[in-house]
């Protein structure tokens, strides 16, 4: 049994994500010894009925900004005496688990070798995603390229934490929003804790999972991919997200 917690942040203010928790929880929980999920203000009450009947272990978030609510789920498990913890969004998680359970299930074992493990995505989970993703995230990367010297991915919303490194983020953190994702590793890296790297399949693009008939309607999932980069406003609210993360990695 592995003494690793995972801790996961859940929007779901359509409820979408009924089915799939209701498929792939119980397997994706049966990797971790313990799992805190925090779920967004907006999130649907159907939904978080679901995660009780379930048997999931959730809190509403306490403060507004996904990075204040991230802090929340970490400060959870350290209060619970977990030294080793896995940070995922919840509709990475479960995606994770339902197409790559294998890559999943052997990663506890890498978190808390190191005291702050990025995982990133890799070249192929990356361009999986749709370009006004991949062309905004892209640009935090290369923020946080030169300022550490390391062609990382940050933007996957994944990561390992140490408790020594879960204790710094408590202390020291000061990011509220989707900046955590540079923040957190800039953290560890500027106070000369063990950082290290690693990729996965398993963090490829998720979303079209909850958007079955609208793939459908489009033509299949490349045709409802590409469309998400038409909007001219979510270019405008996925460049203000990577600035968020350029800033984390600069503190």
């Amino acid at each position: 049994m592995t003494d690793v917690a995972l801790v996961s942040l859940m929007h779901d203010p359509e409820g979408r994500l009924f089915r799939a928790m209701g498929k792939h929880l119980p397997q994706l929980e049966s990797l971790f010894a313990a799992h805190f999920l925090i779920a967004s203000a907006g999130t649907r009450p159907e939904a978080l009925g679901e995660l009780s009947r379930l048997g999931v272990s959730w809190q509403r978030e306490s403060g507004p900004g996904v990075g204040a609510a991230r802090h929340q789920g970490v400060a959870l498990a350290r209060a619970a005496g977990y030294e080793r913890i896995l940070y995922c969004d919840s509709d990475r998680a479960l995606h994770w688990i339902a197409h790559y359970p294998q890559e999943l299930a052997a990663l506890p074992d890498r978190v808390g070798n190191v005291d702050y493990l990025v995982i990133g995505r890799t070249p192929r989970a990356f361009a999986s995603h749709p370009a006004v993703m991949r062309e905004t995230e892209a640009l935090a990367n290369r923020v946080f390229g030169l300022r550490f010297g390391r062609d990382w991915d940050l933007c996957a919303a994944a990561c390992g934490l140490s408790g020594r490194a879960a204790d710094l983020i408590a202390q020291e953190s000061r990011v509220v929003g989707f900046g955590t994702e540079g923040e957190w590793p800039a953290l560890a890296i500027e106070t000369g804790l063990t950082v290290a790297y690693t990729v996965a399949d398993g963090l490829e693009y998720e979303t079209a999972d909850r958007f079955p008939e609208e793939v459908a309607r489009a033509g299949g999932p490349a045709a409802w991919t590409a469309a998400q980069s038409a909007s001219p406003d979510q270019w405008e609210m996925r460049l203000r997200l990577a600035a968020d993360i350029a800033r984390g990695c600069l503190r």
